[in-house]
């Protein structure tokens, strides 16, 4: 960034803070992060979640027909998850469950009714690069049980291409604690088409809902009305990398993670009329198993996916 050609380096690259003032999404707070080529919503009153993400001005995340939500709103009265669920370019799953209702927790977890605490936006300079990152923590506790905080990252520098949220988790209680972790992110058209493919760094492939296809559950067709939901669980290769790109003849999106952290990835198919939506998930616990990772008292996990786009 040539600083010495504007007043303030957020002309280019910054962040925003402000709040939601009408329907069912008035008095969130959010924040909105700018690089020059990305440009995100942030919701800080529902787990520091990225609801809209622009690539280029080009819309990547899918929105509901729910739009936002206010998490007071959210599991209350006549707003049950259906009514409530945003979708957005990420929706957190955990700390307390990742999939369908249970004991332990709510259909994918508490995260999303969590608002942010001791949020910041830090901007520095690293080797001759402009960086942005909007920090804050989430604090999952409950009387006589646990006290897990997930301290956030999210970071991206000036005019790069690549987004990538951090989470560390801290187990601040004094017996060992449970948690399960999922990135439920989620693209709409014009990223999806049946133009779209996904490719995914895999060893196997499981269907989670009884109407699958196996042969075909990286490939999309055109929306269809009222077409059943698929899901499939894919259990990754080893390593760090790209574990899965999502490209079409104009645009590309890589998935970039360590499987040290999340060994599979859940895929949400949808290919109805206006539910139109691919999700690719990494998660730390194959369902519907939910064998959740253990934290010892003290002990810190840390978990991290990079999102790259690119122009084709």
């Amino acid at each position: 960034m040539k600083k010495e050609y504007v007043a303030s380096p957020s002309t280019l690259c910054g962040a925003e803070r402000f709040t939601y003032s009408d329907g069912k999404s008035k008095g969130v707070e959010a924040v909105r992060m700018y690089n020059g080529k990305l440009d995100l919503t942030v919701i800080l009153d529902r787990g520091m979640d990225i609801y809209k993400l622009f690539y280029k001005g080009t819309p990547i995340s899918y929105i509901s027909k729910n739009g936002l939500v206010s998490p007071k709103l959210a599991e209350t009265g006549g707003y049950t998850f259906l009514n409530s669920f945003d979708a957005g370019f990420l929706y957190t799953c955990g700390l307390n469950n990742i999939g369908g209702p249970c004991e332990a927790g709510p259909l994918h977890g508490s995260n999303s009714y969590i608002p942010a605490e001791n949020v910041s936006v830090v901007t520095e300079e690293r080797d001759g690069e402009y960086y942005i990152t909007l920090k804050g923590e989430l604090h999952f506790t409950e009387l006589f049980g646990r006290n897990l905080v997930m301290r956030r990252e999210i970071s991206m520098k000036y005019l790069g291409d690549e987004v990538t949220v951090t989470d560390r988790i801290t187990n601040e209680e004094f017996a060992p604690a449970e948690y399960m972790l999922m990135y439920h992110a989620n693209m709409g058209y014009p990223m999806l088409s049946e133009k779209t493919k996904l490719t995914i760094d895999r060893r196997e492939t499981f269907p989670v809902t009884d109407i699958y296809d196996l042969d075909r559950c990286l490939e999309f067709e055109a929306p269809t009305p009222a077409r059943p939901e698929e899901v499939y669980r894919h259990v990754l290769n080893e390593g760090y990398g790209v574990k899965a790109r999502l490209e079409n003849d104009t645009l590309a999106m890589d998935v970039i993670f360590d499987t040290a952290e999340f060994p599979y990835i859940y895929e949400w198919k949808c290919m109805s009329c206006g539910d139109y939506v691919v999700g690719v998930e990494p998660m730390t616990t194959p369902m519907p198993d939910k064998v959740p990772n253990i934290l010892n008292p003290g002990e810190t996990a840390k978990h991290s996916v990079t999102w790259r786009f690119e122009e084709k």
